[in-house]
């Protein structure tokens, strides 16, 4: 600070020159404000004491440039676009392991993972955004297609007894199973299976009236020793603890297993009397 009148060096508190006297001149002290927090900061300071930003009078040109994108927008608003490019590529990778046996949670996360993008793409249109928009349509689609395929799935396993009731002319419960998903193993035969993660078909649990006239019901089709051959050819699929079965051979319309074990179109009806859990097998080696 220096006198207006001899440019004498002056003291911060001085109201009078000590070389010529004359009184000192003040102006009004300018206030400023952070860039990014819109915080009052003193002209001294380098950077906002409430953000941490640097303050943009000490910024060269091109940090000048940057700055000006994020004016009046403050930092704790300003997501890392690249963390939700990675939210939504994370929701893809979720989609995928969960839609075939958790569909429903894996259509939420693909949800959650979409709006999140969306609502930051708008906020602010850049390729990681927009990246994120993409992969969170992808998650949504994943999602919605495993949710689609597990009601289809639903519906084919519900009216399964009916249909098989009809083909082996067996009186079979129609009730909801307890266990079901689509089968489709070592690329060779396919089928309607439940999900424990080990056997793979339709498993019905019966209450006591509805075992009672299911084991009643059953004639000399059933049979002790299908459970060996079954187990011979079938041990990955077959129920562990099948009392009786009952085997269906749909080509050539017999009760048995036909002679060529290379191409077969089964349909195979298991029993355990102990916990009153009747299962269906669909197993077919040929196409169509």
């Amino acid at each position: 600070m220096r006198c207006h009148i001899c440019n004498n060096e002056l003291n911060e508190n001085d109201k009078f020159c000590n070389s010529c006297g004359s009184a000192t001149l003040r102006t009004e002290e300018k206030k400023e404000f952070c860039h990014i927090c819109n915080s009052e900061v003193s002209t001294n300071d380098k950077f906002c004491l409430s953000c941490g930003a640097r303050l943009k009078r000490d910024f060269g040109e091109e940090e000048d440039i940057i700055a000006s994108r994020f004016q009046n927008n403050p930092v704790t608003n300003i997501p890392d676009d690249k963390m939700v490019f990675w939210i939504s590529l994370g929701a893809v990778g979720f989609s995928l392991i969960l839609s075939g046996v958790f569909p429903v949670i894996s259509l939420i996360i693909a949800v959650g993972a979409l709006g999140y993008a969306i609502f930051n793409f708008i906020k602010h249109k850049n390729k990681f955004n927009g990246w994120a928009v993409g992969l969170g349509v992808l998650a949504l689609l994943i999602g919605g297609i495993g949710l689609t395929n597990d009601l289809i799935t639903k519906d084919y396993a519900n009216k399964s007894a009916e249909r098989i009731s009809e083909i082996v002319n067996v009186d079979i419960p129609n009730v909801e199973p307890a266990f079901y998903s689509i089968l489709i193993m070592d690329g060779q035969f396919t089928g309607v299976s439940f999900r424990d993660y080990v056997n793979n078909d339709i498993v019905y649990k019966l209450g006591e009236a509805d075992a009672l006239e299911f084991i009643n019901g059953m004639d000399v089709r059933f049979k002790q020793e299908n459970i060996d051959l079954l187990e011979e050819y079938f041990s990955e699929v077959m129920l562990p603890g099948s009392d009786i079965s009952l085997i269906y051979d749909l080509e050539n319309k017999t009760f048995a297993l036909p002679d060529n074990m290379d191409e077969y179109n089964l349909i195979i009806i298991n029993f355990d009397y102990e916990e009153n859990t009747l299962q269906i097998l669909e197993i077919s080696t040929l196409e169509g």
